[in-house]
């Protein structure tokens, strides 16, 4: 227990100097120390300049502007200015800069608004914009300035020279006034009685060597500007000093030197070293810290309310000055701040925090552990078995017994029966979903809702097939031996009846996939709730297929129909059907009335055989149903429904949609509607379903006579029409159009180009005296015009020929997927041949996997799943294997191209080709953000100033200069080793040093300039963000896993890791990005070579060579909402390259992006090694991207579950 508290305690004096060292840096002499290091940085003196809104209406800062000021004296280089108040920009500049610009940019830097040509400064530091692009220079004393004594401050009284005034036991007093004693008569002033505006006196009792006294002002003095020192006894002050006042201080004089009784002495600048790390009642927290704190160093509880002034500070953040600073009447050791049933002083005593109701954040609160579960409230898993307490208890195990039903499994292994709760599933898997899951329970180790994840699937192998209900759902994570999942189908959604020979189906069946193949599953329909349920087993992909719908639209058909009770002969089902006639469409109230139909079904004795892939059609028809259309109505429904008719006739089957339209400027901004089927559905399948909907079309509203019709064309368009089909649209409309529409078009014009670029064929039903309006949008699109009061049905059938030609034009082929995706190539694939259907650089048989292996997709399974009474089918689909889809240039649609880079205007890689086709390396959202980034703005590239090779200011302790200061490697790799020794303490108290370093934080706040400076990090020549240099003082020091510990007690960091060999060595490619203390929002990609193991520890050093690096960092709001916080492409080669960003104070790893590149291509053999290892730690394969081309490592970090 002793060596406990010894450790406990060397913790805490550990923290109690980290305190002081963060006070000193934050007190008075920073500024000094900042403009130290600004001058230090690149041996240039310096100046503020300002820039002032001067006109009348005050303008300039509308919209967010931004101003921009370039210094044309020193190479162009740019500043973006701070705005410190409505109306002043300034920034810090060279001072020889003479000859500026500012210029006046909109809040993304992208466009410049108003420039300012400003040249001839000369002293001036101030210009004044009296107008749009003109005004003056002047000078302006900035009133930012703060002139006064500031919490941290260190006076001195030094009383070498008249040492009688510590006669008569004399004590030191501290008055922040000018007065004297001329004010009270020159009489002694009664300290408890007297006028405190004038006279209150604050004992200086921090004594330093001999006869100097010092004084460390507190955050209740901060803020006065003048003060003299006092003499006296515990009721009267006797004699006073001369006064200090700050304006002299700030220039260096910080000490008042007495030579006689009043009012009698010099001011001097002296160098006196306090002792920053006594502490006289051994409460943890140093006397300095406790007088800067205004605290009292001879009191452990300086406030008596039971808790010491240490743990008040850094553990339970109570107010030490303040006996009931929580709640009124109650001590701060009494109130129970995290309302978790125990008081402060009791969390105290049991190392829990009080400012957390679950210590060690086990699912338990700390009262329940300690009380009833006497479990440790401090461990969130006491007994060790590797589950953590509340867990246990949730899933009814012991805590404190690791295997509870003594059967030699400990629980962590056991199978536990569990129901997944819906808050792990994807919000979007309740949006717009006709089959939402509403149950999974699972049996499987651990509390699965620990770690599962339930989503919605949208991956390439999912396709852009219409025969699946509802979403696509991913399990992963779970841990499970079993489980059942039920979807809920929505009320609107029709379910069919299929009577087929002596059985009946509603065709639809849960099927799961493991990334390669699917499977059916035994399904059970409740009717009365309209649920599906399957018994699952596995993680992977789970969705419901309508296997009639999807056999329907694979055209599968056959001629001849057996004996269905000879069970010895082998027969196929076609899942082509014949429904009943329906005669009267418009008599017809409700599809649903025909839902329930028989099919007579074709069979086939044929054995072994694949079927032919059947081509794919989309048919849009876009109606114009205003009033007008009355007299027409009617004849376009009946030639519409004998076109459909004998399209059927003609053996194509193509998935309708219907698209009605009136005039939006009279019947509404979104009178344009898609009609839906009776699943809710853009498609029809149903060419009947499709007829009975065109008939109860009617002709009402519009206003004038031109319609809306480029709003219904773009409606049209953007529906989700398969990239493969052949697209035809038919406009019905009496009318000439408008430019009119909801989507931003400015012209017919540019709607034809979007159909083109998507080849759609567009025809045009219309009165002929419209034939001229429209002439440009049927013949460019390749579609014909017929009239709408004749026949046209005739004319319409010529759309069948030419569906009939493109379809035969080319190579239908079924791709792998969930299920079989049907696509259409230039031509047949064969070895070698040179066809590029999606023109992506990369020939159809090379995306095809080199025509490998071409599989059969066996449809019996899924037929036997519906009860068919037959034993074997054997259709199969046959089914090609691809790296990358041969009709689409971008496979995973994540925005990296399949088979090229993306490059910027020089011809420079800024998107690398996709190595991973088929897996997302990000979204199309971020990469977009991406190259918009780095095509229109000038990416930082060098350093804006080198940083020299000088000590470290004066003002900084000793003890600081020794720890940062560069040191040979051997002595660094000494120094690492002695620290590795503390891993396990420090990590013991991880959370109690995470309250101090928290606390440290918040009052190490906004001293970036100085992070900086000791760390050695510059500004970039755009003042962007502050960086890394190559020849650092961190290269000695290397990395390990302990520093990331360190880290992390502070901050929140996210962090990856790769290893890789090459040539007999150990490599590790390291990744961080997160919050940076006063450095705010950053991101780091470092190279390390194994070193050795230190007190159980791996130790890496860095490189000992530099290679080219790139470093990007995002934050992602939303899709449409992805802000650059840095960007850095330094000319110079790096082993570690950083960026931080200090004016984005909120950082969130979680919103982070981080975008990296690492160019290996002089070092072919590690890039390699990188390529081929799979030794990932805290990131994913995806998380990378390899060039093998150019040997070049992409890095693409961001939190899937936060960046959607």
């Amino acid at each position: 227990m002793d060596i406990v508290k010894n450790n406990i305690r060397k913790i805490k004096c550990f923290v109690s100097i980290l305190l002081t060292v963060i006070i000193i840096f934050n007190g008075s002499n920073i500024n000094c120390i900042i403009r130290n290091v600004n001058a230090d940085t690149d041996n240039t003196e310096t100046q503020v300049l300002y820039f002032i809104d001067n006109t009348a209406e005050k303008w300039i800062s509308n919209d967010n502007a931004v101003i921009q000021l370039v210094d044309n004296t020193n190479g162009h280089i740019s500043y973006y200015m701070n705005k410190t108040d409505d109306y002043v920009w300034s920034v810090n500049v060279p001072k020889s800069a003479i000859n500026i610009t500012f210029n006046r940019l909109d809040s993304d830097k992208k466009i410049q608004w108003n420039s300012w040509s400003a040249g001839g400064r000369d002293n001036n530091n101030t210009y004044y914009a009296d107008g749009a692009e003109y005004g003056h220079w002047d000078i302006w004393n900035s009133e930012a300035e703060e002139n006064y004594f500031h919490a941290g401050d260190i006076v001195y009284l030094d009383l070498t020279e008249f040492k009688v005034w510590e006669n008569d036991n004399a004590l030191m007093y501290v008055n922040f006034t000018d007065a004297s004693k001329e004010q009270n008569n020159d009489k002694d002033i009664e300290i408890n009685n007297t006028d405190i505006s004038l006279y209150n006196p604050i004992i200086t009792d921090y004594k330093e060597n001999g006869y100097i006294y010092a004084y460390i002002v507190t955050k209740a003095d901060e803020g006065v500007d003048t003060l003299r020192f006092w003499r006296g006894n515990t009721k009267n002050l006797w004699n006073s000093s001369i006064i200090l006042d700050y304006e002299h201080y700030k220039s260096g004089y910080n000490c008042v030197n007495v030579n006689g009784w009043d009012k009698s002495g010099y001011l001097s600048k002296k160098e006196y070293e306090i002792n920053d790390i006594a502490d006289k009642d051994n409460d943890n927290v140093s006397d300095y810290l406790e007088a800067l704190l205004g605290l009292d160093k001879m009191k452990s509880d300086t406030d008596g309310d039971g808790i010491s002034d240490y743990d008040e500070v850094v553990i339970t953040k109570t107010d030490p000055l303040k006996y009931d600073s929580v709640k009124e009447g109650i001590s701060d050791a009494d109130i129970d701040s995290d309302n978790d049933g125990l008081t402060n002083i009791e969390e105290i005593s049991y190392s829990t925090n009080p400012l957390m109701a679950d210590s060690d954040e086990d699912g338990l609160n700390d009262y329940d552990e300690i009380k009833i579960c006497l479990t440790d409230a401090t461990l969130e898993d006491s007994d060790g078995d590797g589950l953590n307490d509340g867990d246990e208890i949730i899933l009814g195990f012991n805590p404190n017994r690791p295997d509870t039903d003594g059967n030699g499994i400990i629980d962590s292994e056991e199978y536990v029966e569990q129901v997944v709760d819906t808050k792990q599933f994807d919000e979007n898997l309740y949006t717009d979903n006709i089959a939402e899951p509403t149950v999974l329970s699972v049996c499987a180790k651990g509390n699965v809702n620990r770690n599962i994840s339930v989503t919605e699937y949208n991956g390439y192998l999912k396709g852009e097939e219409r025969e699946y209900v509802g979403k696509a759902v991913e399990i992963s994570d779970s841990n499970m031996k079993s489980g059942k999942l039920e979807f809920k189908l929505d009320d609107l959604y029709s379910v069919n009846s299929y009577n087929i020979g002596d059985t009946t189906t509603n065709g639809l069946v849960i099927c799961y996939n493991d990334g390669s193949n699917t499977e059916p599953l035994d399904t059970v329909y409740n009717n009365d709730s309209k649920t599906l349920t399957a018994d699952i087993s596995k993680d992977g992909i789970y969705f419901i297929l309508n296997v009639i719908e999807w056999l329907d639209s694979m055209g599968i058909e056959y001629n001849e129909v057996p004996d269905i009770n000879n069970e010895s002969e082998m027969v196929n089902y076609s899942g082509v059907t014949n429904y009943k006639e329906i005669e009267d469409y418009n008599t017809m109230k409700n599809y649903n009335e025909i839902a329930n139909y028989s099919a007579a079904i074709n069979y086939s004795t044929t054995k072994n055989t694949d079927i032919e892939i059947k081509p794919q059609t989309d048919i849009v028809f876009i109606i114009d149903t205003t009033g007008s259309m009355g007299n027409a109505i009617n004849n376009v429904k009946g030639n519409i429904i004998n076109f459909v008719s004998a399209i059927e006739s003609a053996g194509i089957k193509p998935n309708f949609a219907l698209v009605e339209y009136k005039d939006i400027t009279s019947d509404g901004k979104y009178s344009t509607k898609i009609k839906k089927n009776s699943n809710n559905s853009n498609w029809f399948k149903d060419a009947n379903e499709f007829k009975a909907e065109i008939s109860r079309l009617n002709a009402t509203g519009g206003g004038d006579y031109p319609e809306t019709v480029i709003d219904a064309l773009e409606m049209a368009r953007q529906l989700d029409l398969r990239s493969s089909s052949q697209k035809f649209f038919i406009v019905v409309t009496d009318a000439e159009y408008k430019i009119d529409n909801n989507y931003g078009i400015s012209s017919m014009s540019e709607m034809i180009e979007y159909l083109v670029n998507d080849n759609i064929n567009v025809s045009v039903v219309s009165d002929l005296r419209n034939k001229a309006v429209y002439q440009h949008l049927y013949e460019e699109t390749g579609g014909i015009y017929a009239n709408i009061y004749g026949d046209f049905r005739v004319q319409l059938l010529s759309i069948a020929s030419k569906i009939k030609e493109e379809t035969s034009d080319g190579y239908w082929i079924a791709l792998n997927g969930l299920i079989p995706q049907v696509v259409k190539l230039k031509e047949k694939p064969v070895v070698n041949g040179t066809c590029d259907t999606d023109g992506d650089k990369l020939e159809d048989w090379h995306e095809l996997n080199d025509l490998k292996k071409t599989i059969s997709f066996d449809i019996t399974p899924f037929l036997k799943k519906l009860g068919f009474p037959i034993e074997v089918f054997d259709k199969t689909i046959p089914i090609y294997g691809y790296t990358s889809n041969p009709v689409k240039v971008d496979s995973d649609d994540d925005g990296l191209l399949d088979g090229e880079a993306i490059r910027n205007r020089k011809g420079e890689i800024i998107a690398p080709v996709d190595s991973q086709p088929l897996v997302q390396n990000g979204t199309k959202e971020i990469w977009e953000s991406h190259i918009l980034n780095v095509n229109n703005k000038i990416i930082p590239n060098d350093y804006y100033s080198k940083k020299s090779d000088g000590e470290l200011s004066d003002y900084i302790p000793d003890y600081a200069k020794d720890a940062l200061s560069a040191v040979e490697k051997k002595l660094a790799d000494e120094l690492v080793k002695i620290l590795l020794k503390l891993r396990d303490p420090v990590n013991s108290h991880s959370k109690e040093l995470r309250n101090a370093a928290l606390f440290i934080k918040n009052i190490a706040d906004g001293n970036a300039e100085f992070g900086a400076y000791v760390l050695r990090f510059v500004y970039d020549n755009q003042r962007m963000a502050y960086h890394s240099q190559p020849d650092t003082w961190q290269r000695n020091f290397g990395y390990n896993d302990f520093y990331d510990e360190i880290f992390r007690i502070g901050s929140y960091m996210d962090k990856g890791r790769l290893k890789a060999k090459s040539d007999d060595k150990e490599y590790a490619l390291w990744i961080w990005k997160g919050d940076y203390w006063n450095l705010q929002s950053g991101a780091e990609i470092g190279l390390y070579e194994y070193k050795g193991e230190y007190s159980e520890t791996v130790q890496y050093d860095a490189i000992d060579y530099e290679v080219p690096m790139e470093l990007y960092l995002y934050n992602y709001y939303d899709k449409g909402n992805i802000e650059n916080v840095f960007s850095w492409k330094p000319i110079v080669n790096q082993w570690w390259i950083t960026g931080f960003n200090v004016k984005y104070t909120e950082p969130d790893p979680n919103k982070m992006v981080t975008i990296g590149k690492i160019d290996l291509s002089e070092h072919k053999g590690l890039y390699y090694s990188f390529a081929k290892s799979t030794k990932y730690q805290d990131i994913e394969k995806e998380n990378l991207v390899f060039d093998s081309v150019n040997k070049c490592i992409y890095v693409i970090w961001y939190n899937e579950e936060y960046v959607k």
